[in-house]
């Protein structure tokens, strides 16, 4: 589990770095897809720019020329009066022009349009410091040569001059034509917005002197733009990025591109320049790269609350997937941890728990419940029934133990109590209120069971240090208790051997009848006279180890361990192929009475597999006796009633046992089948010196004969005994003073020799 979070956090952070990359890869996509598109509009825009300057200056260059002709042939070249009328209405029909000048080779002006007359004086374009150069290039050369712009006060606009040479029919130049494009909103050409903002320029650069002659942008002061060239370092930067000389620069048909050139705003830009020979101007475009930035920074802004929404969401989705996930673990540890029936912790929770107990180093104690007669309500009401009682016995339970102890179910209807105060007197009353809550009726639908509690006490650490020691000795305690029912004992060490001492006889038990270790006796039923009235079998045990076992050890732990219908199938087939064996060789027949356990009693068709075990020997039904204790009846009377009911009917007799020993009473032994009646030794031991003792013989055999029982008085091992109950009615003895109980070539010799002697 520690594994699965682990990984899926893993996978979370690797769906957050993926998504993030995917977000930087959609931004850098996004950021060279913005740099394409401005890098194309710009290329575009220098491209369109260029073509249309040249187009401008080719048509200005054709009109100076055709204006310079004209005058040449109407002989005003040298006329103020007659050129002045010819410039000022070449002036109305040149849109963008602001002003038309003739000046003779030696830059003094011959004539200029109107709209500057009223200037104080011309002056010498030759000698001018922004006229000078172009005026003499123009004469130099037949194309057209633009000058450096400069503000003309007089119109109060900037303008870039134009200038064209004049030459007669021999080709000497005999003045020069001069126009001046207006720059600014009135403007033809240069009024339209072709930058983009404050954060796009476009450029004209004259190559001769590295003079701007426009600039897009008019943030600037063109004073400073204008009247100052630019740093030649920048031409070089745009070479350098394009990796092209100057030449190759020049002669490309296509623009070059240059990036992180400072504009005048200190800004690194990037841009396209394209050069254009013909008139010796470099044009370029060039944007903020920061501005770019902020293009794909308002994206990245405008996506990044979607990308946070997303991973946002997706933790959501994991963090559910996580907590899902921790309720399941705790669902699981619960269930490996609890009981599902009374939500109670289980041994696996309880061993963990006494860990922490054993590290603590302080005194406590577990106490072992367990429900006595229990089983009775599930076999004969239902699991059902049973688990209800389980139920409701745990919030009994619950309601005597403190939060500061610990309350578990191991098992079936096993608990154990874990507690602080391990002191004597508080351990008995904890043990006590639990006996208590447990001993009134427990009430399920319309059946009402009085059941009660055994408990075993043990105490860290005298009687263990670590949970399994301590468990054995609770439960070899609660065993101790189990004997007086609803009641407590705290563990001894002499309870330990008793308890080891079963283990070791089960352990060995169960291997017994594969090693032939089990064997049968036979002590034979007399009259008064010795004549044979039957014989009771009775199972011996020997092990090369343990020696001889009495049957008293050894039956008992074969019904706690569950070994009971094994040994008891073994008994009746031992005894009833032994019997007819003996009774065809001796051509008698006399009955035999077998002991029957309630655990074999209680097995699924009991009666069924006795009557076809007797049927298969060989042996009539009306020759076997089942001998039964009196406490058959104390898990399920009805059951029991029942089951000897169908064998009596069958033919079988049966015989109560001990009788006046156990739990029975007149009203239950009313609705029995018994045959007979067998007086216990206890009674018999003491006949002959205690009134009591004689009162309870009298007291049975009175009731065997008011129910026409026949009665068997066992242990009679005197003469005196002997006679004294045949002086009270009973007419049948079993006892040493006729016959030990003996093997079965013995009992052949027995019935040979008492018939020899009838």
């Amino acid at each position: 589990m520690k594994v699965l979070r682990k990984n899926l956090w893993t996978l979370f952070l690797l769906f957050v770095l993926a998504s993030t990359f995917m977000f930087a890869a959609v931004l850098w996509q996004r950021a060279d897809s913005i740099y394409q598109s401005y890098d194309e509009r710009q290329s575009n825009l220098v491209v369109l720019v260029n073509n249309a300057l040249h187009s401008l200056f080719v048509s200005q260059g054709m009109l100076l020329d055709l204006l310079g002709q004209q005058l040449l042939q109407d002989g005003s070249l040298i006329d103020r009066v007659h050129s002045v009328p010819i410039l000022d209405a070449m002036l109305s029909v040149s849109d963008g022009i602001v002003l038309f000048a003739l000046s003779k080779p030696d830059g003094t002006m011959i004539a200029v349009s109107s709209n500057l007359l009223q200037s104080a004086g011309l002056p010498n374009l030759q000698d001018g410091e922004a006229t000078g150069d172009s005026f003499r290039y123009a004469l130099e050369t037949d194309k057209l040569v633009l000058g450096r712009t400069y503000y003309l006060p007089t119109l109060k606009e900037w303008i870039i001059p134009v200038r064209k040479r004049i030459t007669d029919h021999n080709g000497k130049v005999v003045g020069v034509m001069s126009a001046g494009l207006r720059l600014g909103k009135a403007s033809h050409f240069f009024n339209q917005d072709i930058h983009g903002g404050i954060h796009h320029d476009v450029l004209l650069l004259r190559d001769r002197d590295y003079y701007l002659q426009y600039l897009s942008s008019e943030w600037m002061d063109q004073n400073i733009a204008f009247n100052r060239p630019v740093a030649a370092s920048l031409l070089h930067q745009v070479l350098r990025d394009s990796g092209l000389t100057l030449e190759q620069a020049k002669s490309s048909a296509s623009p070059v591109q240059y990036l992180n050139v400072v504009n005048r705003r200190q800004a690194r830009t990037r841009g396209f320049a394209l050069y254009n020979p013909e008139y010796e101007l470099w044009v370029l475009s060039e944007i903020e790269q920061g501005f770019l930035h902020k293009q794909w920074l308002a994206i990245g802004i405008f996506y990044l609350p979607i990308l946070l929404v997303i991973q946002f969401l997706a933790f959501l989705s994991f963090y559910h997937i996580h907590r899902t996930e921790i309720a399941r673990h705790k669902e699981l540890m619960f269930q490996a941890t609890h009981d599902q029936l009374t939500r109670l912790p289980n041994r696996y929770y309880l061993a963990e728990q006494l860990q922490g107990w054993f590290a603590g180093q302080q005194r406590f104690a577990m106490l072992f419940v367990d429900m006595d007669n229990f089983k009775g309500v599930n076999d004969g009401f239902g699991h059902e029934c049973g688990d209800r009682v389980l139920q409701e016995i745990t919030a009994r339970l619950q309601q005597v133990v403190s939060r500061q102890d610990l309350l578990a179910r191991l098992g079936g209807d096993e608990f154990v109590v874990l507690t602080r105060n391990a002191d004597t007197d508080s351990l008995l009353a904890l043990a006590r209120r639990l006996i208590s809550i447990a001993d009134t009726d427990f009430q399920v639908g319309h059946f009402s069971f009085s059941l009660g509690v055994s408990v075993g006490a043990a105490c860290y650490p005298e009687h263990g240090t670590d949970f399994n020691s301590l468990m054995q000795a609770a439960d070899i305690a609660m065993y101790e208790a189990k004997k007086h029912r609803n009641s407590v004992r705290i563990f001894v060490p002499a309870m330990q051997h008793d308890y080891l001492s079963k283990i070791q006889i089960e352990q060995r038990l169960r291997n017994a009848m594969n090693n032939h270790e089990l064997y049968m006796m036979y002590q034979p039923k007399v009259d008064i006279n010795g004549t044979l009235k039957g014989v009771e079998a009775l199972v011996r045990w020997e092990n090369a180890e343990l020696g001889f076992v009495p049957p008293d050890q050894f039956i008992a732990v074969a019904e706690a361990a569950g070994l009971m219908p094994e040994l008891g199938q073994f008994i009746l087939y031992t005894v009833l192929q032994d019997m007819v064996q003996l009774q065809q060789t001796l051509q008698v027949e006399f009955p035999v009475a077998i002991n029957i356990s309630v655990k074999q009693i209680l097995r699924e068709h009991f009666v069924r597999d006795v009557l076809h075990s007797i049927d298969a020997a060989g042996m009539a039904r009306n020759q076997v006796i089942l001998e039964i204790t009196e406490n058959v009846f104390i898990d399920d009377m009805d059951l029991v009633v029942d089951l000897l009911h169908a064998l009596h009917v069958a033919g079988v007799s049966l015989s109560m046992d001990d009788f006046g020993t156990g739990y029975s009473s007149l009203s239950a032994l009313r609705r029995l089948p018994v045959d007979e009646l067998k007086i216990d030794k206890s009674f018999i031991d003491n006949i002959l010196s205690e009134e009591d003792a004689r009162k309870m013989v009298q007291s049975i055999i009175t009731i065997g004969g008011n129910y026409g029982m026949s009665l068997v008085a066992e242990g009679v091992e005197t003469a005196e005994q002997a006679a004294l109950l045949h002086a009270y009615g009973c007419e049948c003895f079993q006892g040493y003073h006729f016959a030990r109980p003996m093997r079965l070539a013995d009992l052949q010799a027995f019935i040979q020799a008492a018939a020899v002697a009838g």
